[in-house]
């Protein structure tokens, strides 16, 4: 018998129920496909936030979140840039899913901003919500609150900092 491991972040369905999570929780101006993707990534292997450069207040809220660092976790992910793209296919595909079921707004689309419509609010709402821990809700949160706006004007203070993209 084989057996196959399951790895979320490539996973197109709890891409969906992910990023599906983060536009229902999202309180600020709704963000365009990139910043949603690297949120969504932060979401998916949250260990990996330690390797971005933070400003130091953010870095105290991580710790108080306790998300255990990259060489404490119990799987060992391939480097970030490498998973970041891999999944990026996966989330493009959840993304393109979540319009043509009308899950998210197509006119805020066209603008490049995502936001859930009013069927998207439902099932976000009534159906996944039942899926998501408050381990996962409290992450999503922090990333939000803490992530998800750094660098404002660019996304390039959002990468980890080992690495160069």
């Amino acid at each position: 018998m084989k057996s196959r491991l399951w790895y979320p972040q490539l996973d197109a369905y709890d891409a969906v129920r992910r990023m599906g999570l983060l536009l229902m929780r999202w309180r600020r101006e709704p963000p365009s496909a990139e910043r949603l993707f690297i949120t969504d990534f932060y979401l998916a292997t949250p260990s990996l936030i330690h390797n971005a450069s933070l400003p130091q207040d953010v870095r105290d809220q991580l710790r108080s979140i306790q998300i255990p660092r990259p060489e404490a976790s119990f799987i060992t992910l391939p480097a970030a840039p490498i998973l970041f793209q891999k999944m990026a296919e996966v989330q493009g595909t959840a993304l393109r899913t979540m319009l043509a079921k009308g899950l998210l707004s197509t006119e805020e689309a066209k603008a490049g901003a995502y936001v859930h419509s009013e069927a998207g609010l439902s099932v976000f709402s009534n159906t996944l919500a039942a899926l998501v821990g408050e381990r996962e809700l409290e992450i999503a949160d922090f990333l939000i609150a803490f992530i998800a706006f750094v660098g404002d004007g660019s996304i390039s203070e959002l990468w980890p900092q080992h690495h160069s993209w």
